[in-house]
């Protein structure tokens, strides 16, 4: 029997063996099953394919990638893939172990930060994960908690399983190298809170790109949010490619020094700063971290960056799923002009009923701000606005401006920082001088004039000037200025 399109499988058996019990999740890609082997009356998960990609051949690599990853490098905190198999309406299907448990976001929603011995252990079993996968020349690339599955077992509370290798980046040339747009470079791919700087370029994927979302996935375990959150797609990526994260110990008081310059050096902007391998971060880590409850709450997380990496341009063009990020290097800057002291900081603004607060920073701060075209003020500000997209512009002098649109909802505060790049130094203009004439030989001295004769009316004149001195015709310019 052929289920209709787009109906659901429940009640159906698959390859004669799994009968579709109930629907569990849908995601982008899939939709997901409990299923009962019927012969070995065990429980499993199925992955199935959403209909409108059934055509659709890059999606069915895609899709098959997980389990082929999976299968290859067989840690047991990857999710376990036992079969690959085509549903009876043609659509690819993959049998996974059933979990149960929440994710790592799920779990940071319901809990806020974690103290530190609970978010180092959950990290520890993420790099075995990761290197695991290093190891089989595997880059996951899309790291972020939704990926991460934590789950109790009898025997250890917090076991972690790693899911979602649909995106992930074989480094190999072997059979499992599946060339694909979704592999190659300059293919802007992953989640931009959990994205390394480098992979939000369209750069080359190495490893380091893991290591970099295993560090800001930490930091947001203890600091209770990740380093940059704050505004769309493109204010995000801007703060990635220019802004250093802020001090972790800031957000949180009391968190061992050891594990904070892990965390931060997880994080640097240039791949060869980070930690080599996975292995390495994990012997970073402190060994017993000491839970700290009376801080598990941080304070208010502050919300300033610092300018990095002087003197370059981001250009930024969103797209459907995601944005494709140019970086260029213009030259070397003059130094960024002084602006005047910024304004103390806002009082927090009441929100009225059917409005919203809109609360705009820079770094550095007095940027003049204009509010769907009307002049709003210097940062930082806050504006009273109705819900919905409203056009931002920035400007100060000696920076390049932005323009960005902000989505506000009816009741609530929404925050947007800016970090103004300094616009790059003027080329000055070459000045061209006409060279002098350039004599090939020395010119042949001009004799004295004769006497006049004996008698002569007309006297010498004792102040007449030889002839000029005409240049060689066959002579060329010297473009260097000199004879």
């Amino acid at each position: 029997m052929k289920p209709a399109e787009s109906a659901s499988l429940i009640g159906f058996v698959l390859d004669d063996r799994y009968a579709i019990v109930r629907e569990i999740g849908r995601g982008g890609m899939g939709v997901v099953y409990e299923a009962e082997h019927t012969e070995l009356a065990k429980h499993v998960a199925i992955k199935v394919l959403l209909d409108k990609y059934a055509e659709d051949d890059e999606a069915i690599v895609r899709f098959k990638r997980e389990a082929l990853a999976a299968s290859r490098i067989g840690s047991p905190h990857i999710i376990d893939v036992s079969h690959i198999g085509t549903a009876p309406d043609g659509r690819p299907f993959v049998v996974m172990e059933l979990l149960e448990g929440e994710s790592l976001a799920a779990l940071l929603k319901r809990t806020g930060p974690m103290d530190a011995a609970r978010a180092v252990h959950i990290m520890r079993q993420v790099l075995r994960a990761v290197g695991s996968a290093h190891n089989k020349a595997i880059v996951h690339r899309d790291l972020k908690p939704d990926n991460i599955f934590i789950i109790n077992r009898p025997e250890q509370d917090d076991f972690v399983k790693l899911l979602d290798f649909g995106i992930s980046k074989f480094l190999d040339t072997g059979e499992f190298s599946i060339k694909t747009k979704l592999t190659t470079t300059g293919a802007v791919m992953g989640t931009p809170l959990y994205m390394a700087p480098e992979q939000a370029m369209g750069a080359p994927i190495a490893p380091s790109v893991d290591i970099y979302a295993c560090g800001v996935m930490l930091y947001e375990m203890l600091g209770g949010r990740p380093p940059f959150a704050d505004g769309n797609y493109n204010m995000i990526v801007a703060q990635l490619l220019t802004a250093k994260p802020p001090r972790l110990d800031d957000l949180r008081k009391k968190l061992p020094k050891q594990l904070v310059a892990a965390v931060h050096r997880a994080l640097e902007k240039e791949p060869a700063a980070r930690f080599a391998t996975a292995d390495a971060f994990l012997a970073a880590l402190p060994a017993d971290a000491p839970v700290d409850v009376a801080t598990a709450t941080p304070p208010p997380a502050k919300r300033s960056v610092l300018p990095m990496l002087a003197g370059a341009m981001v250009v930024l063009a969103g797209v459907a799923i995601g944005a494709a990020v140019m970086f260029a290097r213009a030259p070397k800057p003059p130094p960024i002009p002084a602006l005047p002291a910024p304004s103390p900081p806002p009082v927090p603004t009441v929100v009225p009923a059917a409005s919203g607060v809109l609360e705009i920073k820079t770094v550095p701060a007095n940027a003049q701000v204009k509010l769907d075209g009307r002049d709003a003020g210097a940062t930082p500000i806050e504006v009273i606005v109705k819900p919905g997209r409203h056009q931002l512009h920035v400007e100060a002098a000696g920076y390049i401006g932005i323009d960005a649109d902000q989505d506000v909802r009816e009741g609530e505060r929404t925050s947007a920082t800016f970090a103004l790049i300094a616009e790059p130094a003027p080329i000055a203009p070459v000045v061209t001088h006409a060279p002098p004439p350039i004599v090939k030989h020395a010119a042949t001295p001009t004799p004295a004039p004769a006497p006049a004769p004996v008698g002569s009316a007309t006297p010498q004149n004792p102040y007449d000037e030889p002839p000029p001195t005409l240049a060689d015709p066959s002579a060329k310019p010297n473009p260097y200025g000199q004879p």
